[in-house]
């Protein structure tokens, strides 16, 4: 006959030594001289007699060591061996714990400094990560959710600093990807809040024409670590100020000129040619279009040069 709540409550022991008290099917209660009282399974596996420890009472009650030596038992039917499964388990568990959101970025940040980032970079990531560390440091990166997210970004955004927020938004999953490709993390949360915080509103300015302010735009831009869709803006193979096929800023200015001087007569030959060409070419290259329209206004001037015509 197996044992009742009020026995197992009542419990108590006679003696300097542990009693057992059995439940029958291997489970035992085993009761201590100090009064603990302890849920085990006796079973054999592989020839062997062998013990598992269930849990402490009262925090493991009667019936739910009743369901975990059943579970045991299932496992034993499978040929599992219980000890070996829960070490498993137990393991799995504090390798979870021990991969929090700091460890995983701490990591990611030393992975930047091995690959050469600037120190100011560094730095930012470091600011950044400020403001998640109190509420995500000691998370498992694999239990971080979308809404917690969003409940570091909320307090940012709210004090109007939504440059911040979108930034802090792209580290933070920076971070969470780096966990999916080392497999501490299964997926990235931050992609679940696209649309969910307010972007910064752009202020239009005119275009920088001079060459020492183009080029503190042009070291900017190099050194953005932001939002992903900037960088990949930057890495696109139009690089502005740069000498690619051919051209530089000034021949750049050129051909502008020249779309300039025949804008007057915006029906002539020569001002068609040109725009046709530079519509035609720069929907997926702004330097072919360039091209294209140098080519079209040199070929009107030779063509009006050789008919004798003037050039306008």
């Amino acid at each position: 006959m197996g044992l009742s709540d009020t026995a197992v409550r009542n419990a108590k022991p006679v003696s300097d030594k542990t009693i057992k008290l059995s439940d029958g099917e291997g489970l035992q209660l085993w009761v201590r001289p100090s009064g603990a009282k302890t849920w085990a399974l006796a079973y054999r596996f592989g020839g062997l007699q062998k013990k598992l420890t269930i849990g402490r009472y009262p925090a493991v009650g009667l019936r739910e060591a009743r369901r975990q030596k059943d579970e045991a038992k299932a496992f034993l039917a499978q040929g599992i061996d219980p000890s070996t499964r829960n070490l498993l388990i137990k393991q799995e568990q504090e390798a979870i714990r021990a991969n929090t959101f700091e460890s995983v970025a701490a990591e990611l940040v030393a992975k930047k400094k091995r690959e050469g980032k600037a120190d100011r970079t560094i730095v930012k990531i470091n600011w950044l990560l400020d403001f998640a560390k109190a509420a995500l440091a000691k998370r498992p990166v694999r239990e971080i959710t979308a809404p917690e997210v969003l409940a570091v970004l909320r307090p940012i955004e709210t004090e109007g600093k939504l440059e911040t927020a979108q930034r802090l938004r792209a580290v933070i999953g920076e971070v969470m990807r780096y966990a999916v490709a080392t497999g501490k993390a299964e997926r990235d949360p931050t992609g679940d809040l696209r649309g969910a915080l307010s972007s910064p509103k752009s202020t239009p300015r005119p275009a920088i024409i001079e060459p020492k302010p183009f080029g503190g735009l042009l070291r900017a831009v190099d050194g953005h670590d932001g939002m992903i869709e900037v960088i990949r803006a930057k890495n696109a193979h139009v690089t502005l100020g740069r000498k690619l096929n051919g051209f530089s800023i000034l021949e750049i200015d050129k051909v502008g000129e020249a779309f300039q001087r025949h804008a007057h007569a915006p029906n002539s030959s020569k001002f068609l040619a040109m725009r046709a060409a530079s519509s035609a070419a720069s929907s997926f290259n702004p330097f072919k279009s360039i091209w294209m329209a140098r080519k079209a206004s040199s070929k009107s001037k030779s063509s009006s040069v050789s008919s004798g015509a003037t050039p306008t």
